[in-house]
């Protein structure tokens, strides 16, 4: 644009050239203006690499300052995160640690409701069992009194036929059989059977009053009514060939009275050992209930504990979210002026590149204007000449060159409508 000016200045001067109006002193004066003009443009370039040598340094001075601080802000917001996540991965393993101990305590409080329902059978089994016991003594002692009656009337009368054993006996003994020792209830339902055999085996009274003092032959009865066998509490008795009824009796008494006081001895014996178990079965639970009772305050306490710490750390992780946010708005902030000097200084960089076009055009304008103007104008002693009417005009160079002057004119005036600021 500058140098179009130029044109300007000499298109408006050629009249004035042409028609010799003015002097050659004021073309010179001309001549020098479109040289200082010229020079400028060189000034301008001068000054105008110097500023953007400053702009360079400033440039790449805050770019370094925002980049250092959009490395800051991204230290900040990772480290923020990594808090963030470590806060929340705590408040789950604290969340998975409380459903475990409540799990435990849901788990501690069945079982007390099953065991104290086990434990209330087995009392209600033990209460009924023990019942058993006392419900067999007494049978037993029922027992012995009529296997005693009916002895004692054998032993006194072994002739005595209205004596009978004991109705349903087996089915008596066999009533409580599951509490008695097996070996000891046989042995009593044997001795018992070989007396009912031993009545049953003959006429009794015949056989005293044909023995001899009183004494039996064994084999006129049954060898198997001997009590003289090796079976069981019996193998002691030694072997007799002849046993007298009153004798024999006697000791099929005592024989019974031993097994029946040792098989009440054994339901007394197991009527305190159940009562010994029991209790200790009772003492167990107390403790079993004591121990998750205490395990249960203690899970307890732990829940509590580890739900106040996640409420301190579930306000630690909103403030941490909130400070978070305001960093990643920094950060963005920072990335964002980053872009923003980046791009500030990449338009410095096109606008001076335009500018030295554009200087370095016009810097060439700028000759070709001198040049023009010198070759409309021609030199100074030349125009004097004219001035002086030493020359012809018609014949001097200046209207020679009209012509191409007016087109350059014309081309420079087309060219400059394109020229932007």
């Amino acid at each position: 644009m500058r140098t179009s000016a130029i044109f300007i200045i000499v298109t408006l001067f050629i009249p004035m050239i042409l028609s010799v109006r003015v002097s050659a002193d004021r073309f010179s004066e001309i001549r020098d203006s479109i040289q200082s003009f010229c020079d400028s443009i060189t000034s301008e370039g001068v000054e105008a690499n110097r500023r953007y040598e400053e702009e360079k340094k400033w440039c790449a001075a805050k770019i370094q300052e925002a980049e250092e601080l959009v490395a800051k802000r991204t230290r900040e917001v990772e480290s923020l995160e990594k808090q963030k996540k470590g806060l929340e991965d705590k408040i789950e393993d604290n969340n998975k640690a409380i459903k475990h101990y409540q799990d435990k305590i849901d788990e501690n409080n069945a079982n007390m409701k099953k065991f104290k329902s086990e434990r209330c059978d087995a009392n209600f089994n033990f209460i009924s069992l023990l019942r058993e016991h006392y419900d067999a003594e007494e049978l037993l002692k029922a027992l012995k009194k009529e296997l005693d009656d009916y002895l004692d009337k054998k032993i006194a009368n072994p002739e005595d036929a209205s004596a009978k054993l004991p109705t349903a006996f087996l089915q008596k003994v066999r009533s409580i059989g599951h509490l008695l020792p097996a070996d000891k209830q046989k042995s009593l339902i044997q001795l018992v059977d070989a007396a009912n055999k031993y009545v049953q085996a003959g006429d009794v009274s015949g056989a005293v009053q044909s023995a001899i003092d009183n004494q039996y032959e064994a084999r006129t009865i049954d060898n198997t009514l001997h009590v003289d066998n090796d079976r069981e509490e019996l193998k002691a008795l030694e072997h007799v060939k002849h046993l007298n009824p009153v004798e024999y009796f006697s000791k099929l008494k005592l024989k019974i009275d031993n097994i029946i006081d040792g098989l009440i001895q054994h339901l007394s014996d197991s009527k305190d050992d159940l009562s010994t178990k029991e209790m200790l079965a009772n003492e167990d639970y107390a403790k079993f209930m004591i121990a998750l009772d205490k395990e249960n305050k203690e899970l307890a306490k732990l829940i509590a504990d580890l739900q106040a710490e996640n409420v301190t750390l579930t306000e630690q992780l909103k403030k941490t979210v909130e400070t978070l946010e305001e960093f990643r708005k920094l950060l963005q902030a920072a990335i964002d002026n980053l872009e923003y000097l980046r791009r500030i200084c990449r338009e410095k960089d096109e606008y001076h590149a335009s500018e030295e076009t554009r200087r370095a055009k016009e810097t060439s304008q700028c000759a070709e204007a001198a040049k023009i103007f010198e070759d409309i104008v021609g030199s100074d002693e030349e125009l004097k000449k004219l001035l002086n009417k030493e020359s012809d005009l018609n014949k001097s160079d200046i209207v020679e060159k009209r012509d191409s002057f007016e087109a350059k004119r014309a081309a420079n005036k087309a060219e400059d409508i394109k020229i932007v600021f």
